[in-house]
């Protein structure tokens, strides 16, 4: 029942309000790291994490944005549990396509961090996801305008190619029958390329 209330209040059109009910946004997702307040209500976790992304647009007051990236940043730290991540992520993604570039940028950035976090608990995280949604929607930050999420969005196709392994991820890929021949291709070559960039930047740090 407070989950609603204070996702309303985010969206509330008077920016005072909204912002403090974002900050409380990040109090739970702080508190997840001790008390896990969510662990009962994923799609709570979901919902909050998409309306912060929605806070992110620039026709949001400036504070309001600020709040809503340091929110997403909580939302997505290490001492959050794996499987709040996992719904995370999933939900995140789904904002790739916003046409608003700072919230598809933001969606395809917090995606990729909530991917890095779950790596470092668990080499063979990508198992456990909704995938192809996923990728799906990582093919819109492939493409989309910001250079930096284009960059981010090719780092989540490697991360998950490293989870499969690169084989097993070209393999998944092939069989996305939604997507065209291109789209299928560009999210192999995103998979391989990022792959590619981790050994040549371990092996220059040997």
């Amino acid at each position: 029942k407070v989950v609603p209330g204070i996702e309303k209040c985010s969206r509330n059109t008077r920016s005072v309000l909204a912002k403090n009910a974002v900050l409380c946004v990040e109090d739970v997702f702080l508190a997840c790291g001790t008390k896990n307040l969510l662990a009962d209500n994923l799609s709570g976790g979901s919902l909050l994490a998409v309306c912060l992304l929605d806070c992110c647009a620039t026709n949001m007051p400036k504070a309001l944005r600020s709040v809503a990236v340091l929110a997403l940043d909580q939302a997505t730290a290490t001492t959050i549990p794996d499987d709040l991540l996992s719904v995370l992520a999933e939900s995140l993604i789904t904002r790739s396509s916003h046409k608003n570039k700072e919230v598809a940028g933001n969606a395809v950035t917090f995606t990729t961090k909530a991917l890095g976090q779950l790596q470092a608990k668990k080499a063979g995280f990508a198992s456990d996801l909704k995938l192809e949604g996923i990728l799906t929607a990582l093919h819109f930050g492939l493409n989309g305008k910001s250079p930096f999420a284009k960059k981010e969005a090719k780092k989540a196709c490697g991360l998950i190619a490293a989870s499969l392994g690169e084989s097993e991820y070209g393999d998944f890929v092939k069989g996305m029958s939604a997507l065209s021949e291109l789209q299928r291709e560009e999210l192999t070559k995103a998979g391989q390329s990022s792959q590619g960039d981790k050994m040549t930047t371990d092996t220059s740090n040997e």
